[in-house]
């Protein structure tokens, strides 16, 4: 397996902040936008079935897997195992065929922390939560990457954000899911002095398209966002099953 392929690129510094924030706060955290572009061609065959030899080479010695499906599987790697120093850390994803391997965290960056999570896989895709925070505020953005063709497919930039550690402002991404195309649907929840009550919401997002609200209310339940099936996605509102259709 070679280097691991890093999904990154620079572009000019913007605010990950809400209009409003003050210059103490935009000081403390600092956010930014990693741009969307293809970093080398794809080589890993369609269609074909990983064998054992393939999958091992998606999971290195002391890596602890992430999340796995039938062609992709994202895996953590310490920074030491056994006490050996590991040449790549991080978190990164492997195409079973081939053995293609992406870094999903960017290049370190001083003024800005990251914090992945929420990862879903269908297909070739990888859709996650990248929370850009520093200090004591934030933003998350959903990434969908396709592992075959080592490119990001699509950058939704603040998607939830925390002022002064969620006391001021709260907004955190709860679910998230991703279809075979590339188009994610996630719920937001909303707290803080902005919001006197709890606030949910559910969004969609295709690759060609713009963000589309599917839902809001109190009433949603967190956790029960799915993928149906007729390409629809599903969730709970108190207690009754809405389905909105994915491109």
């Amino acid at each position: 397996m070679g280097l691991p392929h890093p999904i990154d690129a620079i572009v000019p510094r913007q605010s990950a902040y809400p209009h409003g924030v003050t210059a103490r706060q935009r000081a403390l955290a600092l956010a930014g936008c990693i741009a969307c572009v293809a970093i080398g061609p794809a080589t890993a065959a369609r269609g074909a079935a990983p064998n054992a030899s393939h999958r091992s080479a998606c999971l290195p010695r002391g890596a602890q897997a992430i999340a796995l499906d039938r062609r992709v599987r994202v895996y953590s790697v310490p920074e030491y195992t056994e006490g050996v120093r590991a040449k790549h850390k991080g978190i990164f994803a492997c195409l079973f065929y081939g053995g293609r391997t992406l870094a999903l965290e960017p290049a370190r960056r001083s003024y800005l922390r990251h914090e992945l999570g929420h990862f879903t896989l269908a297909g070739t895709m990888v859709a996650f939560v990248d929370f850009q925070h520093g200090i004591d505020a934030g933003c998350a953005v959903i990434k969908t990457i396709d592992v075959a063709r080592s490119r990001v497919v699509l950058f939704i930039p603040k998607v939830g954000c925390s002022i002064d550690a969620g006391i001021i402002k709260s907004e955190s991404v709860s679910d998230l899911v991703v279809n075979e195309h590339g188009t994610v649907a996630w719920t937001v929840i909303e707290r803080g002095f902005g919001h006197p009550s709890e606030t949910i919401e559910v969004h969609s997002r295709s690759i060609p398209g713009s963000t589309t609200l599917l839902d809001s209310g109190s009433g949603i339940a967190p956790g029960s966002l799915r993928l149906a099936p007729g390409g629809e996605v599903s969730w709970l509102d108190r207690g009754r099953a809405l389905y909105a259709n994915l491109d």
